[in-house]
């Protein structure tokens, strides 16, 4: 059988995986309390975006009541225990069907196929040490795209902070309190996080507070929404350190490090300049 795509991850970056789709499909609500009919209109689907190089995952959530935000986990192909692909191609699907599967796997590699003959689907597979298939199922694809826009994949990130997975899950736990919008003020040697009134210092340390600039230029200020404090903090548990980027367009990007796996990313789309209320 012809296949224009074979995808396989052993079973440490297949349980990964599933960490990793758990909190990307987290951003598709909110942890605030409000009514179940704003959530009607909130698409579940997804992309994945398949080069000879890496595959990504992406879920965008654009939505009247809440800040637009686009995730995407990158895993480069080194990762893979095999990642080969015609060409470079996208594919459309319900993302909660993909979570249903990942979290029935437990202890086995997982394999994605696309065949020549099918286009409604993608193969999903799960193999045993000795390479017989335990579990197949079909992903269902609502759409193909021969063409992919990556250019997200291409922000350069001039200035950023890292915190200790720790520190920053203590700073979204510590603010949340306090309204939905965390906004850093980062100076030579010091991050204020500030919410409201309130606000958290940290001197900068290796490895627990790192600041960098590329061109020295300080103060920078990074801010980001809080709507979907669950998310973030499963995804920073999966990282040592936890990466706030500031990109040259003037948007900030949660960047959440996954050892043998890839990159779990939050962009977020409002500028310095632009306010969300508490």
């Amino acid at each position: 059988m012809a296949n224009w795509l074979e995808v396989k991850l052993d079973l440490p970056q297949a349980i990964r995986l599933k960490k990793a789709v758990r909190a990307i499909g987290q951003v598709a609500f909110t942890d605030g309390d409000y009514p179940d009919e704003w959530f009607t209109a909130i698409p579940n689907t997804a992309h994945l975006c398949f080069t000879s190089r890496f595959m990504v995952l992406a879920c965008g959530l654009s939505h009247n009541y809440f800040p637009k935000i686009l995730t995407f986990l990158h895993i480069p192909s080194s990762i893979m225990r095999r990642l080969d692909c015609d060409e470079s191609c996208a594919v459309t699907f319900p993302l909660h069907i993909l979570l249903k599967q990942l979290e029935l796997n437990t202890e086995f590699s997982l394999s994605l196929y696309g065949d020549d003959f099918a286009d409604d689907g993608i193969r999903y597979e799960l193999e045993d040490d000795d390479g017989s298939i335990i579990h197949s199922s079909t992903l269902p694809v609502t759409e193909f795209e021969g063409q992919v826009d990556l250019s997200f994949l291409e922000y350069q990130f001039p200035m950023s902070i890292g915190l200790s997975s720790d520190l920053f899950c203590h700073v979204i736990n510590e603010l949340e309190i306090y309204g939905s919008t965390i906004r850093s003020t980062v100076s030579e040697n010091e991050v204020v996080f500030r919410v409201v009134n309130h606000e958290l210092r940290f001197p900068r340390e290796p490895g627990w507070c790192e600041i960098h600039s590329d061109a020295n230029e300080y103060p920078f200020v990074l801010k980001f929404d809080l709507q979907h404090k669950s998310a973030f903090l499963n995804a920073a548990v999966l990282s040592e350190m936890v990466w706030i980027h500031k990109t040259t367009e003037s948007l900030t990007v949660l960047d959440c490090p996954i050892e043998h796996l890839g990159n779990l990313l939050f962009n977020f789309f409002m500028k310095d300049d632009e306010a969300i209320p508490n």
